[in-house]
């Protein structure tokens, strides 16, 4: 877990090409959470991804293990989806496998990936990201 946040400090903070630690993050929770792999999943995941990439770039988190801001990008996601699937526990309890986490850790995270979001497309309407019909799969 320290290894994760130290590569995930010095990869957003200093711009190094320090490899990333865990690869599929957002695959993880997702299989946690047991969302399957509909058109719901699909959105989640590609919604989860660039909120990901997002809180890199913003340093959003700069130090905290990488599954710990995933776990954040996941429940936002969720949120601007409109499914509002799961609580912020249920994606704790997905997470709490790979590493140990803390409600209030997502809860910290969570407000400010949403509005790193909305500084990011104007506002907080998810297909800005996602095309509706576009269909990937889990991978």
């Amino acid at each position: 877990m320290r290894l994760c946040a130290a590569a995930r400090k010095l990869r957003v903070e200093l711009g190094l090409d320090v490899p990333l630690v865990r690869q599929d993050v957002i695959k993880t929770l997702l299989d946690g959470l047991n969302i399957g792999d509909g058109g719901t999943a699909v959105r989640t995941w590609r919604l989860a991804r660039h909120l990901l990439a997002i809180a890199d770039e913003q340093e959003v988190g700069s130090g905290t293990p990488r599954l710990t801001v995933a776990a954040a990008a996941v429940y936002t996601a969720d949120r601007l989806i409109d499914g509002k699937q799961w609580t912020r526990q249920a994606v704790v309890d997905a997470a709490t496998p790979e590493v140990e986490l803390s409600v209030n850790k997502v809860a910290r995270y969570h407000p400010r990936l949403y509005d790193a979001y909305v500084d990011t497309h104007g506002s907080d309407d998810p297909n800005a990201v996602l095309q509706p019909d576009a269909m990937i799969t889990l991978e």
